[in-house]
């Protein structure tokens, strides 16, 4: 049979909400059976933190850094699944998604039921706009016959928490402990000062119960997938578009609508898990840099379409099949729709609140002074992360390094010239010891 793959994309999931993922008191049966059956991608930094550009890296395998710098990305991968007679499908709560720039070029678009403005809880499962979607999801697969690309995105993480209070409740451990807000609306402060604990728990476990609920819809969609005829030929992706604050950086969500959320790693270091109906790459984690320009060429090479010349994206699936990567990607970089911008590479994330407008000079350059940076955030990776110890005063020469590659790796980038770089120094790929 011909092969089909489903893509299952969640926004506003936290990485660290997951039991696969390294969480211990939230139940996520669900996903973390997914990873059992397949790959955990344990470290995705997305290249943009909007839901537009991330969808153009997503479908063209180019980073936004090379679309800003002039390159004209093409939907080549939708126009050559179609030719090879692939069914491409979009279903999707969010109107941001339905009407980007390419809609045009998927064959089929459903509208899922969009997030209700609602100020209370869903009285049960069934009634939660997670269930609803995904049914009507569950309901449009079992029609689908192969081969077939059915793209599904779900918003609902970042516009209501209407599971029921009971999934948000089960994770207060004391009765003398402030209940989790009753309420069905996504939270967004600003702490002008440390937060309140409690009130920082409660948002927490409220976050969690819609964690919950997500992990028990996934559970019904994948019943209905492995029921699909075509599932033993089928790819399952399931991957987070953006995390979510919960409480670090004083921050909670993100009430400032219209403003560009700061990348720190709770929004830009995603969930992915990739599952094979025929069991590839079982129980498997791969540990290095993957960016979303990746997920294009790894579709291409699953319905062995030519992959273009000039994408950073890369083939996932040829890694997957030796479960070994002799070539691993060596940084990330990453913008924003402001001014910041960031890069990770191993061993650190930097992250610069002022776009850089000249060309950095380097430790060894004899006019280099260590002055401070006050825009510049430095972390240790991964032993730091969530970014709670910002070492970039102590580390000038570490953020000089790091600023110098982006700036010529961002040069580089509209014409795929990265290749021309030299390797990374030691120091940005092993850390200090």
């Amino acid at each position: 049979m011909s092969p089909n793959a489903l893509v299952l994309v969640v926004d506003r999931l936290h990485l660290n909400y997951l039991g696969c993922f390294g969480n211990s008191w939230i139940l996520t049966p669900a996903v973390d059976r997914l990873a059992w059956q397949g790959t955990c991608l344990d470290q995705v930094v997305l290249d943009h933190t909007s839901l537009s550009e991330l969808y153009t890296s997503w479908l063209s395998g180019t980073h936004y850094f090379q679309r800003s710098g002039g390159l004209a990305p093409q939907p080549w991968l939708l126009e050559q699944l179609q030719r090879r007679g692939v069914q491409t499908l979009l279903a999707a709560d969010q109107p941001e998604v339905l009407s980007h720039p390419w809609s045009e070029h998927w064959q089929q678009q459903l509208e899922l039921p969009p997030a209700p403005a609602a100020d209370s809880c869903a009285p049960g499962l069934e009634q939660t706009h997670l269930a609803q979607a995904l049914a009507v999801v569950a309901e449009q697969l079992q029609r689908l016959r192969g081969p077939f690309l059915f793209w599904v995105h779900l918003g609902s993480l970042g516009q209501v928490w209407d599971a029921p209070l009971e999934f948000r409740n089960r994770y207060v451990e004391d009765e003398e402990e402030l209940p989790p807000p009753p309420d069905a609306r996504v939270p967004g402060h600003v702490f002008t000062e440390e937060p309140d604990p409690d009130q920082l728990l409660g948002l927490r476990r409220a976050y969690a119960g819609q964690v919950t609920l997500w992990d028990q819809c996934l559970g019904g969609l994948l019943a209905a997938l492995e029921a699909h005829p075509g599932w033993h030929d089928t790819m399952l992706v399931v991957a987070s578009a953006r995390g979510f604050s919960t409480g670090l950086h004083r921050l909670f969500g993100w009430p400032l609508e219209g403003q560009p959320e700061p990348p720190w790693s709770e929004l830009v270091h995603v969930p992915y898990l990739l599952v094979f109906g025929s069991a590839l790459a079982q129980a498997w984690r791969y540990p290095h840099l993957v960016q979303p320009p990746d997920l294009a060429p790894t579709l291409a090479a699953w319905w062995e379409v030519a992959i273009p010349p000039g994408l950073w994206g890369r083939d996932l699936l040829q890694l997957l099949r030796t479960e070994q990567d002799p070539q691993p990607r060596p940084l990330a970089p990453l913008g924003t729709p402001g001014p910041a911008w960031a890069v990770r590479t191993p061993a650190w994330h930097l992250y610069e609140e002022e776009a850089l407008e000249e060309e950095p000079r380097l430790p060894e350059d004899e006019l280099w002074v260590p002055e401070p940076l006050p825009a510049a955030h430095l972390f240790r990776k991964p032993d730091d992360r969530w970014e709670i110890n910002d070492v970039a005063d102590r580390l000038p020469d570490v953020v000089a390094r790091l600023r110098h590659r982006f700036w010529h790796w961002r040069r580089l980038a509209p014409e795929a010239r990265w290749h021309e770089l030299p390797p990374l120094e030691e120091v940005l790929v092993q850390g200090l010891e």
